[in-house]
């Protein structure tokens, strides 16, 4: 039986190991910045592609990922960081901020475009689709839905616990509405391209 559940969830163990839990042990980072090095960029889109083809795009309706839905959920996310923005300057000390190194040049900007793209699609099929999916899918149990839905949201704001407290409050409201989204509309591509849209957004101008 043992033997079964391991060759039937394999990849599910492999990803949630390698994947999902290093995030939360990552020790934390000196600035933020997207500069991912080019290896684990590539490794994500890797893992992006393999998604796409075990899914083989069959859950994926993209008549129903409108403008209207992407527009909603960029506002949703907008919203919500400026909030947390406000809660955490009336707690964080002035020069206690975290610095964020800019991109120099046009190669450089490139590249932070890319990372932040690539960023984005890896998160979306990977804590929008992949995690809660497949989790769901080995629970035969309907009252556990919803606490596996919010753990997995909380595995993935706690990756975010290297830019503070406040950041992982704003991530996880932020992969609540994204994975309500996702399953909504039964789509991830109005989460992604809003998600990508609003990293740009927060990194650039904000």
């Amino acid at each position: 039986m043992r033997d079964s559940f391991f060759k039937s969830h394999i990849d599910f163990l492999l990803i949630f190991a390698f994947f999902a839990i290093p995030p939360l042990f990552n020790g934390g980072q000196a600035s933020y910045t997207p500069s991912i090095p080019i290896i684990s960029l590539l490794i994500q889109f890797l893992l992006c592609i393999y998604i796409i083809w075990k899914y083989k795009i069959k859950k994926i309706d993209l008549k129903k990922a409108s403008f209207f839905s992407l527009i909603l959920i960029l506002v949703l996310l907008l919203v919500n960081s400026l909030f947390w923005n406000f809660i955490s300057g009336i707690f964080i000390s002035k020069g206690m901020e975290i610095e964020k190194i800019m991109p120099v040049g046009i190669s450089e900007t490139i590249y932070t475009v890319l990372c932040f793209s690539i960023s984005a699609l890896y998160e979306e099929l990977l804590y929008r689709q992949f995690l809660p999916d497949e989790s769901l899918s080995m629970i035969p149990s309907k009252h556990l839905r919803l606490p596996v839905e919010i753990l997995i949201v909380l595995l993935f704001a706690l990756g975010h616990i290297y830019l503070g407290i406040w950041a992982v409050m704003n991530a996880f409201v932020a992969g609540c509405l994204l994975r309500f989204f996702c399953v909504k509309t039964a789509s991830f591509l109005s989460g992604f391209i809003a998600h990508f849209i609003y990293n740009l957004i927060v990194f650039f101008f904000m």
